[in-house]
């Protein structure tokens, strides 16, 4: 899967703009798909002291393996498919196969023998076209929570701002500074 760049723009919403926007953009419940991102963490937080994430997403009996790194224009992120096997040993005892993603958590000096799966976030995600990117709904649940997300994912920071500020504008949606979801679901954790 190798190496992307994501650039994103995102808002966090009440539950009635949500419903609203899904009414609004004709989606319908069959468009829902339930993704879950496992957390990989040090007990000292030493990939969130680099601005850093690690994570397998389960999606459709699909595992991948991601490192999220900041980046100029957006999040490096690094990608590696797991076998179910792979993704199970992983979440059960953290042994993970080798790979781009561990090379790139060796370049880090992350310390791989202290990494532990902390928790999972659960999230039910439409995706749609929109203006040559992809528009995102996101319901998420995690350690009690409950939370509703839009998200532009563009071909470029410039591209992703003014198209997301339309969208913003067009469906009349305040934005309010969001977090993504590794950093809502460790202010979470670390409250608890």
């Amino acid at each position: 899967m190798g190496k992307e760049i994501e650039i994103e723009r995102k808002t966090l919403v009440s539950k009635e703009t949500f419903k609203r926007l899904i009414s609004q953009l004709h989606i319908g419940e069959g468009d829902f798909k339930l993704q879950r991102n496992h957390y990989f963490e040090t007990d000292d937080f030493q990939l969130k002291k680099q601005s850093s994430a690690l994570r397998i997403r389960e999606k459709e009996a699909i595992f991948t393996f991601t490192l999220k790194q900041p980046h100029p224009a957006g999040l490096l992120e690094t990608n590696q498919t797991l076998s179910k096997q792979e993704a199970k040993l992983a979440l059960e005892s953290a042994h993970f196969p080798s790979g781009e993603v561990m090379d790139a958590l060796r370049d880090l000096s992350i310390p791989i023998s202290q990494l532990k799966h902390i928790g999972t976030l659960s999230t039910s995600r439409a995706e749609i076209s929109y203006e040559q990117g992809i528009l995102c709904l996101d319901h998420s649940s995690y350690l009690g929570i409950e939370d509703y997300e839009i998200e532009f994912e563009g071909t470029s920071e410039e591209h992703a701002t003014v198209t997301f500020q339309e969208i913003l504008k067009t469906f009349s949606i305040s934005q309010v500074p969001t977090e993504n979801k590794i950093q809502r679901f460790f202010s979470k954790k670390e409250k608890n």
